[in-house]
């Protein structure tokens, strides 16, 4: 949990293997979208497979009792209007809790919809820039004094 909480749920986290349990504070950027991303999951790959749910209002209450992902957590909303109260959507407070399977009676992963959310939220999704190494600055300034007939000391 440390670990996680230090490098940020979107950097260790795969989609493509998203069966554990979650506890996520929403006030956080990188929890907020993980939310997201378990709710587009939940309502979208069949069967009941986001179970053990617990969602507080905020991080100090009591979880709402016999509360249910509701469908409103998925409806598309406006973030480049930088609204922070929305109807909409995952809320911007709380704390949700909860386990997320794949495996359940019923329940069938939807590989194309965890790529779809692979490559757009998380790091593993990402693809790495070419690396092109480049010698160091003191190398070069080394290199350039024995060229002109200087001995190179380290």
């Amino acid at each position: 949990r440390a670990c996680v909480k230090r490098l940020g749920v979107l950097n260790v986290m795969n989609p493509m293997h998203a069966d554990t349990r979650y506890d996520l504070d929403l006030r956080h950027l990188d929890e907020h979208a993980m939310a997201r991303c378990l709710t587009k999951l939940a309502l979208c790959e069949p069967g009941t497979n986001l179970v053990d749910m617990q969602f507080r209002r905020t991080m100090e209450s009591a979880p709402i009792p016999g509360w249910e992902l509701p469908a409103s957590w998925d409806e598309n909303y406006d973030t480049s209007a930088n609204i922070t109260t929305q109807t909409a959507g995952v809320p911007r407070e709380g704390r949700l809790t909860a386990t997320y399977t794949s495996t359940a009676e019923g329940c069938a992963p939807r590989p194309e919809l965890r790529r779809r959310l692979l490559l757009r939220f998380f790091l593993c999704g990402m693809s790495r820039p070419e690396y092109k190494p480049r010698p160091a600055p003191m190398l070069l300034s080394a290199l350039a004094t024995t060229s002109k007939g200087a001995s190179m000391q380290f």
